[in-house]
């Protein structure tokens, strides 16, 4: 059982990009189209207020976290600072998904030209599967990066960007390789310091077989490092020009990411199931790299590089506290082992279907297609299939009575794909109308908040995100937590919508603990009001921490024990007005 050997750089004409550049837009539509899209949920709490200035209106001139803001370094950020103003952030945001989305499957379309997809059917196939694989949506196991998710963040395009630069390095054009590279590093910094290390491994493989001379490896690499500097450059004066770059930080770090998100940074602290499932993405990369043979080589470099990667990101914990080393999110570098896992995965299954191999290859093809299809874990019986494949590949004794039947597998996989596409919109659907639902209630009170109070007004939002906050803080629950007080699920990270909406203050958020990450000095402000917040059990006690920390609004979660009649009410949200002493 083998993968016939096809030509891994053919002649593109213009027919033939056009229609790649048709499947990379056909393939970014039907993928937001699976993920849906909401606007003012999670991450957004961050460009939010960037894209309208917050940090420019005098009641936020001593806001440290949204002044904070103007340090946020990402090139996507600072070049529509302020364009709110001008332009509907929810088009935007929508308008930036889409292109994201595009760039990601004109990226994974090029990587797999070198694979062997080439014509149109297999493209058409290749794109089907990728827009509705389990192994491209929400965030990856054991490292929690996003892959295609039902909002927009800039990190995201950073992973088409990725795959572009993997294109170009595998192909040895290396100028262009590094220019990319240079770009990931404008939309995401630490997704570029990962991508250090398989460009460097592929580029070496690539002078050892000769394919890259000492001339061009000097020459080209002088140009992209050029090209790079460019591109990175606003970012890198962003950086410098915050007042508190190269500062020491005299808490323990480590301890705040203990209490803040430590998926992204502890290995400790993820669950035993997700490492296995991780190691199982890297296994299924693994195999079907291997089994797409001499022109997958280069990505198996890559995939060793960014495995290396992780491996530092689990044992620098353990003997570092340095904030610049441990923001390098190394775990996340996880993302990485689903697009090669998915790049892998889809270009075999691809191949099988529409080579001349045996009838056994095809059979196994869908059956693989349908297990990344079907269910979030289906995934991890595949590494068994691919195993099978491989055993089989070096037999002579198969007989020839199941060489191929003439049955079109290709035909049946596109029905298949078609069958099986409604089920996850519609469960994704549903996920997404709990999001709106929740962004619709906090931008109400928002609204009504922005006519109706003070410019001035600062507000005690409730704690309660996903209980990422309380979940990691055992201490804190324990002994500052009653019963009365358990974590409402999903809308603390529907909550930051309610700056943007209503341009007042908010004295603090979970999510909004981020910018220690680049003003550590917002540690002192952020850790002393949630250890308080946190702990506050009844309406009684919010009313009176707010009364004596001269905070005039209190929202809470409406009937989350006795309260009076609010001044403003949503179906779920209520708020009050505080009377001050």
């Amino acid at each position: 059982m083998t993968v016939t050997r096809l030509k891994t750089q053919p002649t593109r004409g213009n027919q033939d990009l056009i229609f790649l550049t048709l499947a990379a837009a056909v393939g970014a539509l039907g993928s937001v189209a699976r993920t849906g899209f909401v606007f003012g949920v999670n991450n957004n709490l961050f460009p939010l207020p960037i894209v309208v200035s917050l940090y420019d209106e005098p009641q936020f001139v001593h806001d440290p976290f949204i002044q904070s803001l103007h340090f946020f370094a990402s090139g996507i950020w600072l070049i529509f600072s302020g364009v709110g103003r001008a332009i509907n952030p929810y088009w935007l945001f929508l308008a930036l998904d889409y292109l994201s989305r595009f760039i990601a499957f004109a990226g994974f379309l090029l990587c797999a030209d070198i694979l062997g997809v080439h014509t149109r059917i297999q493209r058409t196939l290749f794109v089907g599967i990728l827009c509705i694989t389990f192994l491209m949506q929400g965030t990856s196991y054991a490292g929690s990066g996003g892959l295609f998710i039902e909002y927009f963040t800039h990190s995201e395009v950073a992973n088409g960007v990725t795959l572009f630069m993997l294109y170009f390095i595998v192909r040895g054009q290396l100028m262009w390789a590094i220019a990319m590279n240079g770009l990931v590093f404008f939309i995401n910094a630490f997704v570029a310091v990962w991508n250090i290390v398989p460009l460097a491994a592929i580029t070496i493989f690539l002078i050892l077989k000769r394919e890259i001379i000492w001339r061009k490896f000097l020459l080209e690499g002088i140009t992209g490092i050029a090209l790079a500097g460019l591109l990175t450059a606003p970012v890198v004066y962003n950086v410098i020009s915050n007042p508190e770059y190269g500062k020491r930080v005299d808490f323990s770090y480590i301890f705040f990411l203990q209490h803040y998100f430590p998926w992204h940074f502890l290995f400790s602290s993820i669950p035993t199931t997700q490492k296995i499932e991780a190691a199982i993405v890297v296994l299924l990369a693994l195999l079907s790299l291997m089994a797409l043979k001499l022109p997958a080589r280069p990505f198996l470099l890559a995939l060793a590089g960014y495995v290396l990667v992780y491996t530092v990101g689990i044992v620098v914990p353990q003997f570092i506290d340095n904030p610049a080393i441990l923001n390098l999110h190394l775990l996340r570098v996880s993302t990485m082992f689903h697009l090669l896992a998915a790049l892998g995965t889809t270009a075999l299954v691809t191949r099988w279907l529409t080579s001349d191999e045996m009838l056994i290859e095809k059979f196994l093809a869908v059956v693989t297609m349908l297990l990344l299809c079907v269910n979030r874990h289906s995934f991890m019986v595949v590494p068994s299939i691919l195993f099978v494949a491989l055993w089989l590949a070096g037999k002579r004794w198969v007989p020839t009575t199941i060489m191929e039947s003439g049955i079109r597998f290709d035909y049946i996989a596109m029905v298949c794909l078609l069958i099986i596409w409604p089920y996850p919109v519609w469960w994704q659907a549903a996920q997404n109308r709990h999001e709106t639902e929740w962004v619709s209630e906090w931008s109400a009170v928002g609204q009504w908040a922005r006519l109706n109070t003070p410019i001035d007004a600062m507000f005690l939002v409730p704690i309660v995100g996903d209980g990422f906050f309380v979940s990691t803080t055992d201490n804190l629950q324990r002994s500052k937590l009653g019963a009365s007080s358990t974590p409402l699920l999903g809308s603390g990270d529907d909550s930051g919508v309610f700056e943007f909406a209503s341009h007042r203050r908010v004295w603090v958020d979970w999510k909004e603990g981020a910018a220690v990450m680049w003003s550590p000095s917002y540690y002192y402000i952020w850790w002393p009001r949630m250890s308080a917040v946190v702990g506050l059990g009844s309406h009684d006690e919010r009313i009176d921490y707010a009364q004596k920390n001269g905070i005039g609004y209190v929202v809470e979660i409406c009937g989350n024990g006795e309260m009076p009649s609010p001044i403003f009410r949503t179906r779920r949200l209520c708020l009050f007005a505080v009377p001050q002493a």
